[in-house]
């Protein structure tokens, strides 16, 4: 038999089964979302540039430009198979890699690379404002520029953008930030849909926070709460934020076993109609646990090293480097696991066996599954000393931190204090003046945007540390201390705790 350092070093999770049992849905099959080409898929290229040529522009030079990177971009499009410019844009490969742009620069014109390259890039903000071609999210991240999404809102229904401000003042969203990366986030939909504000639906927003997730692993950020300033212009259904409406509530058995991914169709159907058997006597916690104990740390742990084997008619080589899997295979963390965990899962599986041969005896429909159970009352035998170890490890845990509780709340309420006063000394110092707090030295910032006589937006409340040069934002620190602060304050009151 393998040692456990062995087995530890060679064993590994899969991945479907390392996820646990999400609450919310994150539609990661719209990642992929293809758009079509649009109403103007089929111009020729002369009224292409016609339509580039009325685009509105700053300065006369600006339009030449555009119209000179256009007469590059459209003869290239043109040479790749497709029905219309949407199609040729994808078969050029451009839109997955926007470093194609520089193939088409001339190295034999005396002009400088960075003059070509700017007008290829215009040339193609050209195209994608007019809405002939409709670039990806990846596209849009290695190319995109505020410059482009200002166009986009100033030439498609910039009324409705007008309404997602007016809908900021009303929810009371005093973060300029916020607002302007939500309206960003809805801006690069529009540009990647095609489609205005008041078209757009939940499956755009889920589409792109699917691709932010798939790309980045993290929550496309103001996407939430560009749900809540789209709601009432766009058609996102019944739900008013984005969290009601991808919260899928809770899973049937079916779903809890295929959300694991069981790939063998005779114990997925066994599985399955145990969860069902179990369910009217359990609360939902209670079947998300048992699902996971038997479903992801029992079979699909089996399956991945066993993989075809499709019955729980197991032999005891089997078994056995399971549960020394279960016992060597460290967290997702990489620690070790506890001991409980050992006696929970098996535990749990020697109940599942036990079920199906009492079930046997009275309903002969269960009889296919009543097989010897792999797990011996010897398996087990040190589960209730494991349990009484763990409940003692976490009563001494509390007593060593008792008596330190004091200086946690001390701190955080100086902390507050501290951050509060030296807000209130920063809003009561003018811009560009200095002050003191605590011994050191401050200086009131404001950023340039926020220094126009135009600017209507309330600025963030920044000072810059004399001592370190640091900007700092005092507001935000402020925030956060003090609901740090009246966190542990209701947790010390209350006394709510995650009792094991």
């Amino acid at each position: 038999m393998s040692t456990r350092a062995e087995v530890q070093a060679s064993t590994r999770w899969p991945m479907k089964a390392r996820r646990s049992s999400r609450t919310f849905e994150w539609h990661d099959e719209l990642a992929e979302t293809a758009v079509s080409g649009g109403q103007r898929d089929r111009l020729s290229r002369d009224e292409v540039i016609d339509l580039l040529a009325s685009l509105p522009a700053a300065r006369a030079r600006i339009r030449q430009r555009r119209l000179r990177g256009a007469r590059i971009v459209l003869p290239w499009l043109s040479s790749f198979p497709g029905e219309g410019w949407q199609e040729r844009w994808l078969a050029s490969g451009i839109d997955a890699n926007p470093a194609l742009i520089h193939d088409l620069m001339c190295a034999d014109e005396n002009r400088p690379d960075s003059e070509q390259r700017a007008e290829l890039t215009s040339a193609i903000y050209g195209l994608i404002t007019l809405r002939i071609v409709f670039p990806s999210y990846d596209f849009l991240a290695h190319r995109g520029t505020q410059s482009l999404y200002i166009a986009c809102r100033r030439m498609h229904r910039p009324d409705l953008f007008a309404k997602l401000k007016t809908r900021a003042d009303d929810l009371a969203i005093s973060s300029i930030h916020h607002r302007e990366v939500a309206i960003a986030a809805l801006a690069k939909i529009v540009v990647r849909t095609g489609r205005d504000l008041d078209q757009l639906t939940a499956e755009d927003l889920f589409a792109y926070r699917a691709w932010f997730k798939k790309r980045r692993n993290t929550t496309a950020e103001g996407v939430s709460l560009a749900w809540r300033l789209l709601y009432g212009i766009g058609d996102l259904g019944q739900y008013t934020t984005l969290e009601e409406a991808s919260r899928h509530g809770q899973r049937t058995p079916a779903q809890l076993v295929d959300f694991h991914g069981v790939q063998a169709p005779t114990v997925r159907r066994v599985l399955i109609r145990y969860l069902e058997e179990r369910q009217p006597g359990l609360d939902y916690s209670t079947m998300i646990n048992l699902s996971q104990n038997l479903v992801l740390h029992f079979w699909c742990e089996i399956e991945q090293h066993h993989p075809g084997l499709d019955t729980l008619h197991l032999p005891e080589k089997i078994v056995a480097a399971w549960k020394e899997r279960l016992l060597t295979t460290p967290t997702r963390l990489g620690t070790p696991r506890v001991e409980d965990f050992f006696f929970t899962v098996v535990g749990t599986v020697r109940a599942f066996y036990r079920d199906l041969q009492d079930w046997a005896q009275q309903d002969p429909a269960w009889a296919e599954w009543a097989y010897p159970n792999p797990i011996r009352k010897s398996d087990i035998a040190g589960w209730t000393k494991a349990r009484q170890k763990r409940n003692a490890a976490t009563h001494q845990r509390i007593r060593d931190r008792l008596p330190h509780l004091h200086t946690l709340v001390e701190s955080a309420e100086h902390h507050r204090d501290d951050q509060a006063a030296l807000l209130s000394s920063a809003l009561t110092t003018p811009v560009d003046e200095t002050f003191e707090h605590g011994g050191r030295g401050y200086r009131r910032v404001l950023s340039s945007g926020y220094r126009r006589p135009d600017n209507k937006r309330r600025p963030p409340e920044l000072i810059e540390d004399l001592a370190t040069g640091e900007v700092i934002d005092v507001g935000r620190n402020e925030r956060n201390t003090f609901w740090a602060w009246a966190i542990i304050e209701v947790l010390r009151q209350t006394g709510i705790r995650v009792q094991p």
